[in-house]
């Protein structure tokens, strides 16, 4: 089993580790797939799940915190909900990921793009 990365994230920070490790699965349209051994795609399926899993409790947390506002919420209850929402969103969430190596993304044979790759910097051993 990989090295694994005990990690202290907010959520839009999640999120953005989410899309990286999504981007790891899709190229774009009409580029060929990228070039993972079976285990790194294994990899990046658990560490996804537990990321995806995370993300849907806090967005639910959020939609509770905006619903439950009255639809004619005075100024206070809306700085209120807004300084709930925004504790919310600054709220860190701990996951333990799997990592991986630089080497074993393969960047010769597999133009990740650098967007991708910055989201998935957490997750390098050799950068981690």
């Amino acid at each position: 089993m990989a090295a694994t990365v005990t990690l202290k994230l907010p959520a839009p920070r999640l999120n953005d580790l989410f899309v990286g490790i999504a981007g790891l699965d899709n190229p774009g349209e009409g580029k060929d797939p990228y070039k993972f051994s079976g285990t790194m795609r294994m990899r990046n399926a658990r560490n996804l799940t537990k990321v995806r899993d995370v993300l849907h409790v806090y967005e639910a947390q959020r939609r509770r915190f905006q619903t439950e506002m009255p639809a004619k919420a005075s100024p206070e209850q809306e700085k209120e909900t807004q300084k709930d929402l925004l504790a919310l969103s600054e709220t860190e969430h701990e996951l333990a990921l799997e990592t991986f190596t630089e080497a074993e993304l393969q960047l010769e044979r597999n133009p990740i793009p650098i967007t991708v790759l910055s989201g998935i910097m957490p997750l390098l051993e050799d950068i981690a």
